[in-house]
């Protein structure tokens, strides 16, 4: 009978918290499609320019001193570029 009582029990506990997780994960998601959705946060490259890299890819839209812009993979490769100004998230369209 205890082992009844203790298996319904973990069970109650298991149904109580499995919707409760389901509303955090539907949360995060729609943070994500707003902040996908805002203005772009745009990182100016300062002096000293970075010599050396990860490659980890998190392509960034950079704008070069001639106004063009190039896709970068990361933030930081594209400030290592001497003719960088600045830097946006996401690749260039």
């Amino acid at each position: 009978m205890k082992s009844y009582i203790y298996s319904s029990s973990r069970l109650l506990i298991a149904l109580l918290i499995y919707p409760c997780l389901m509303l955090i994960g539907c949360s995060s998601v729609a943070e994500t499609k707003n902040i996908k959705t805002s203005e772009f946060k745009i990182t100016v490259c300062k002096d000293p320019r970075p010599q050396i890299c990860t490659l980890n890819y998190l392509p960034v839209c950079a704008t070069t001193n001639n106004a063009k812009e190039k896709t970068y993979a990361n933030g930081c490769s594209a400030c290592s570029d001497k003719n960088v100004i600045n830097y946006r998230e996401g690749a260039c369209e």
